[in-house]
């Protein structure tokens, strides 16, 4: 019986991509950048910070966690809105996976860093800057349209750009049609009656995705070099 959406370890790929070796700060600065590099979130931003302040985060001047927060929003906008970026590509497996609500920190964070950000229906610990077990650096997002149950990703560096993976074990999405799902129970009832798991408890909307078990999936198919 699944404890939580995509509660099979068979799910759990081992291999097959790859991540270069690199510090938790060497990460956040090299995304950073990256990240605001990208014009289409500077002009997001510049609604907000004079492009005097966003040349000093650039400078590595240290970042607010309320503009933070909002940096990550507007480049999951820019995800969304570019199909051929490598990220977007990598997240094309999941059919209906769509930006207009992006998901990049809990409500304890939103609340601390006052920030007019959306907050995540899973509420998961595996969101924003984070070291897994394995020592890999990410950032974990998650993004969806109304209605939609955000579905969990995480960005990390493979020595030669950044890349998009979404887990399967433990994260909320229908691995059979490969889509997006809403968060009412009759649709999740019908997904557990297609993969066999018919009277499955059905978890509150917090617990329909599980950190562990994405965390354990991320750390076996992304392989440390």
């Amino acid at each position: 019986m699944w404890r939580f959406c995509n509660d099979d370890r068979s799910f759990i790929k081992k291999g097959g991509r790859k991540a270069s070796r690199i510090s938790a700060e060497e990460f956040k600065k090299k995304l950073i950048h990256h990240v605001l590099d990208k014009a289409d979130v500077t002009e997001r931003l510049e609604y907000y910070y004079s492009k005097e302040q966003i040349a000093r985060w650039k400078n590595n001047e240290e970042i607010p966690l309320k503009a933070l927060c909002e940096i990550f929003v507007y480049f999951g906008y820019y995800i969304g809105e570019n199909e051929s970026y490598q990220i977007s590509k990598d997240l094309s497996k999941i059919n209906g996976m769509d930006f207009e609500n992006v998901c990049v920190a809990t409500e304890e964070t939103i609340n601390e860093a006052k920030a007019c950000v959306e907050e995540d229906l899973g509420n998961s610990q595996l969101l924003g800057f984070k070291t897994l077990k394995n020592g890999l650096p990410i950032y974990g997002m998650a993004a969806g349209l109304d209605g939609v149950y955000p579905v969990y990703f995480c960005i990390y560096w493979d020595g030669k750009k950044f890349r998009g993976y979404i887990p399967t074990y433990g994260n909320f999405f229908n691995k059979i049609d490969r889509c997006v799902m809403g968060y009412n129970e009759s649709e999740y009832e019908e997904y557990l009656d297609e993969c066999g798991q018919k009277g499955s408890m059905i978890p509150d909307m917090e617990h329909l995705r599980n950190d562990e078990a994405m965390e354990e999936d991320i750390c076996s198919r992304i392989v440390i070099i």
